[in-house]
């Protein structure tokens, strides 16, 4: 089948309860977090947290972002499961969904080649089982690699669940493999992961409903057009092409999104998907997709 290269995403788990802070005073891991800061309150949702707090608070926080999902879209998203992995577990998926987004004149990429990528991930949409599955060791290589505590954050993480599950309701609605199958070329295939990529960024914005929420997903796009800091040329530069083919397909792609919901609604969004844009170009230029 020919398909979209770059649909692994750098998406993950999460975490906290919200009922947590909805009352007024703080909680016991409210007072934990402000420990040391001077006298200062955070909310507990954007306080750097450890892996196992992460995972024991994964229930409740996917719980509340299926309910914002649904809300937001339109559908049933009370079925979307997330899923705790191992790493070995979460590189078999992407070289499976590597391998539907392959063109048919090209070599599939072998579990090898996509073994380091695999330690970059925290997370995947599993196009084949309609499920995510999260690394959250995987998650602290990340803020380790970016020296930002913060990414190991409620808040970042429901950001990134939101855009996960954002690509569940697309492959729901429009159907992911259905776009990536009509494309014949690495163009389109460009344009297509900036419609796949775009629309999550979309539809998971419409999922935070609070301002923590947003805070946490405006890390997304932040992370994900960074280059960290690496000290040799060479390694470098691939990783900033790396970021800026991710990254071109979170901002780009979003703009795109938000100019054709804007201009004709439901109905444009439906016409990405069944209709998309055949070229980079058409994608920086939504007036001409239009």
């Amino acid at each position: 089948m020919k398909v979209l290269y770059v649909f692994l995403l750098a998406l993950l788990s999460a975490c906290g309860d919200p009922a947590s802070t909805s009352s007024g005073g703080t909680t016991p891991d409210q007072e934990a977090a402000n420990a040391g800061l001077g006298g200062a309150t955070i909310a507990v949702e954007l306080a750097p947290a450890s892996v196992e707090e992460l995972e024991a608070a994964l229930p409740g926080l996917v719980q509340r972002v299926q309910e914002e999902l649904t809300r937001a879209s339109g559908i049933d998203m009370s079925d979307l499961v997330y899923k705790a992995v191992s790493r070995s577990t979460m590189l078999d998926t992407l070289v499976t969904n590597i391998g539907h987004q392959t063109l048919d004149d090209a070599e599939p990429a072998s579990r090898g080649a996509l073994e380091p990528l695999s330690k970059g991930l925290a997370g995947i949409y599993s196009m084949d089982e309609k499920k995510v599955q999260v690394v959250l060791g995987n998650l602290e290589h990340i803020s380790e690699l970016f020296d930002r505590p913060e990414i190991l954050s409620r808040a970042m993480l429901y950001g990134l669940l939101a855009h996960e599950g954002a690509h569940a309701v697309a492959d729901r609605k429009y159907g992911l493999l259905d776009l990536i199958g009509r494309c014949s070329n690495a163009e389109e295939l460009y344009a297509a992961n900036a419609v796949i990529e775009g629309y999550a960024q979309y539809a998971g914005r419409a999922a935070c409903t609070e301002e923590w929420m947003m805070s946490g997903f405006n890390q997304l796009a932040e992370v994900i057009s960074t280059t960290p800091e690496i000290e040799d040329a060479a390694e470098r530069m691939i990783v900033e092409m790396t970021v800026h083919t991710f990254s071109f397909g979170y901002v780009q792609g979003e703009a795109l999104v938000q100019a054709v919901a804007a201009a004709r609604g439901d109905a444009g969004l439906e016409e990405l998907f069944t209709a998309p844009p055949t070229s980079r170009s058409l994608v920086t230029n939504p007036g001409w997709f239009l």
